[in-house]
């Protein structure tokens, strides 16, 4: 709002404004008693035509009206007149009052439009949140502390570099990756079916070849027990770790307990077996069964041709 007083009709008044600005509320006092009459402001647009603009009136001393500089006024300089007339005749001017409009440059590009405002607001914070999503992206924005170490592209390059190497964001990288320890472990298990494809193939080959043979039958128990016992072999070198029986040293030393099969042909007599490999003496030698003696119930004593070792069945 401006107060200016108007003493001399003939003298112009400047009044500054500033460009996009809406409303502005213009005060003038004047000399004349205002009562009874009726105020216009007229401006010259820099479209080259006249702007009525009503007025009214306050304590019949001030003039007041209102500009809005948001329709396309360009700045510069706009001559106005205060005009008043006679309230019973519009036809008639009573007294007017020369007036510049001074309008600055402003620094807004647009009025202010609600929808305008509204806008930049809303793209002032999408830009915002492009910044912050920026920064958990990839970092380099100064949004947050830390955030070029503590970003998406940041966790994504050290994942790589557990996972495989190659990043150069640890010590020893390239030996110590999830890649690095899978091909360990590809190269063992290699190793082992390799062994065992070997050891399958040495065993085939050896069936096929004669080398394996069926086992041994030492010999069918009659041992009247009236039932289906289990039956276990032991080897002892100078005896069958039990009583003399016919002449055999019986006592034992160097105890081994060696795996036998066993068939039930009734509940009274039963067929041991037991494999050439482990019918042998200690220097690895075959043993030939040469007699089995009962010794008492449930054993027995194996005796081999020609050599020291003797064995012993127990069944239970």
């Amino acid at each position: 709002m401006y107060r200016i007083n108007l003493s001399n009709h003939e003298e112009n008044i400047t009044i500054p404004l500033m460009q996009y600005d809406s409303n502005y509320e213009v005060r003038i006092a004047v000399e004349e008693n205002l009562k009874y009459k009726t105020v216009y402001v007229d401006i010259e647009t820099s479209l080259g035509n006249v702007l009525h603009c009503p007025a009214d009136t306050i304590d019949d001393r001030i003039v007041r009206f209102w500009v809005d500089t948001q329709i396309s006024w360009k700045a510069g300089s706009y001559k106005a007149q205060i005009i008043v007339y006679n309230q019973d005749d519009l036809t008639k001017v009573v007294s007017y009052y020369p007036v510049i409009l001074d309008i600055s440059p402003s620094v807004k590009t647009h009025y202010d439009d609600p929808y305008e405002t509204a806008k930049a607001e809303v793209d002032k914070l999408i830009n915002e949140g492009y910044k912050w999503a920026e920064s958990w992206a990839h970092g380099e924005t100064g949004k947050r502390d830390g955030e070029d170490t503590d970003n998406a592209r940041y966790w994504s390059i050290i994942a790589n570099s557990w996972a495989k190497g190659g990043t150069g964001k640890r010590t020893g990288e390239d030996t110590d990756n999830a890649k690095y320890y899978s091909e360990i472990a590809k190269s063992e298990y290699k190793k082992i079916e390799d062994t065992t494809e070997a050891k399958l193939s040495a065993r085939i080959s050896a069936l096929e070849t004669g080398k394996e043979t069926e086992s041994i039958v030492i010999g069918t128990i009659d041992h009247e027990m009236n039932c289906y016992p289990t039956v276990d072999l032991y080897l002892f070198d100078g005896g069958a770790g039990c009583s003399s029986v016919e002449n055999v040293t019986c006592g034992g030393t160097s105890l081994v307990h060696v795996m036998c099969s066993y068939e039930h042909t009734d509940m009274n007599h039963t067929k041991v077996s037991a494999s050439p490999k482990v019918l042998v003496d200690s220097n690895g030698v075959s043993l030939t069964v040469d007699q089995i003696n009962k010794v008492r119930n449930g054993q027995y004593a194996v005796v081999f041709k020609d050599s020291v070792r003797t064995g012993a069945l127990i069944l239970r």
